[in-house]
């Protein structure tokens, strides 16, 4: 049986190393707004976080504290690892298996679209096996 490896980037290796990764990551993009209207959103204290949940990305809270809605943006580290384009707040780029690449807007759209659409294929054919009448077992 024949395996094929794609070697990732190296990970920060620890929390401390994280930060300023994602103190980085946090300044290059906008920070998101509430989609229920609440206005911008709140990033989460990285000191708090636990290493798995800083290695998904930079997580932001509603400023409502009536409001659970939350958000993540990626990291480059799970973009690599799906084998998606990363936005570094100017511009994409794509992990290749030995270094990141620029890419074009046209191309991570691309992917994005293609992404969406296996998504909605697969939500669809979920929602049509619920559907489907249960077979009663003779008694």
């Amino acid at each position: 049986m024949t395996t094929t490896t794609t070697r990732l980037p190296a990970d920060p290796k620890t929390i401390a190393e994280m930060i300023p990764v994602r103190q980085a990551e946090m300044k290059a993009r906008k920070t998101p707004r509430c989609p229920l209207k609440h206005g911008r959103m709140v990033a989460r204290t990285l000191e708090r976080q636990t290493y798995e949940v800083m290695w998904c990305g930079v997580w932001y809270d509603c400023a409502d504290p009536r409001c659970s809605t939350s958000t993540t943006y990626p990291s480059r580290e799970l973009a690599a690892y799906h084998g998606e384009a990363y936005f570094t707040g100017s511009g994409y780029e794509k992990w290749d298996g030995a270094a990141w690449q620029p890419i074009t807007d046209e191309q991570a759209g691309r992917e994005f679209d293609a992404r969406k659409t296996e998504r909605e294929r697969r939500e669809a054919e979920m929602r049509a096996a619920a559907r489907k009448p249960r077979r009663r077992h003779a008694a």
